[in-house]
Formats: structure tokens, C-alpha cells, sequence
């Protein structure tokens, strides 16, 4: 009903909110000095990649902290961390769009975005099929979003 996709929907905005801190503009960075350096891909692709990560697993940890904090109990609550956990992989498999387009190979990111999106939709269908519920449907993103970082 409305009030279920009403908390869905709040708990993709709670994602979104800190995506922008997760991906910290290294896109750009790969992009830049990828095109100066093509030798030295390598040393900024793993320096980028470490970065992502450790500022995606500090901004998910503060992001679920003030999620449980400010949101209501129950579902509200649950759905603010679970989205907040998806951060990490969800950072890391825009990093790997942004790898492919900084190293011209831009098709894969379409390639990678129609299995992984449509493997989620899918995988939500079979929870709610099996009587899973909004949790489960937000396992399903977690779970889609760590399939397509890995």
C-alpha cells in the first residue's frame, strides 16, 4: 500500500542523501589523471579505489548510526540502515562505471546496470512472491547492489 511504498521511498532518499559523500567526485579524479598518465593507471586506480572505500564504509557507518537515531521504530528505522548499508557497495559499483568510462570503455557500464537492475528487480519479485515484505525487499536492493559491487 501507499504508506509501505511511503517508507520505501524515504528510505531511498536516506541512500541518496549520502551517495554524493560516498563518491567524493573521484570520478573525475580517475578521469583526469588517467588521461594525463595512462602508465600510471594502476597507482590512481588503487589509491582512488581505496579512498572510495574507506570514505563509503565511514559515511554508511554515520549515515545507519543517525538513521537509527532520528528514525521512528520499527520498519522506518530498519529501512534507514539497511539502505545505509548498501552505501558501501553501491559506492563501489559506481566506481567501476566510473573505471570503465575513464578508461573508454563506457559500454560496459550500460551492460553492468541492465543485469544488476533488472537482477534486483527480479530477486524483489521472488521475495515478494515467497511473502517477504518491505525488509525483504530492501535485502533484495542490498543484496543486488553487493552482487554488482563484487
Amino acid at each position: 500500500g501507499p504508506d509501505l511504498f511511503g517508507l520505501l521511498s524515504y528510505a531511498q532518499v536516506w541512500q541518496l542523501l549520502f551517495y554524493a559523500l560516498v563518491v567524493f567526485g573521484t570520478g573525475r579524479v580517475l578521469s583526469r589523471e588517467i588521461g594525463r598518465d595512462p602508465a600510471g593507471f594502476p597507482e590512481v586506480l588503487a589509491s582512488a579505489l581505496t579512498l572510495r572505500m574507506l570514505i563509503g564504509v565511514i559515511v554508511a557507518s554515520i549515515a545507519a548510526l543517525v538513521g537509527w537515531w532520528l528514525a521512528p521504530e520499527g520498519a522506518a528505522r530498519q529501512l534507514a540502515v539497511i539502505f545505509s548499508l548498501a552505501l558501501v557497495a553501491r559506492g563501489i559499483a559506481s566506481f567501476a562505471q566510473q573505471v570503465f568510462t575513464a578508461s573508454e570503455a563506457s559500454h560496459l557500464t550500460l551492460r553492468q546496470e541492465a543485469l544488476w537492475r533488472t537482477t534486483e528487480a527480479l530477486i524483489g519479485l521472488a521475495v515478494l512472491a515467497v511473502g517477504g515484505g518491505l525488509i525483504g525487499i530492501a535485502g533484495a536492493h542490498l543484496l543486488s547492489w553487493r552482487l554488482q559491487a563484487g
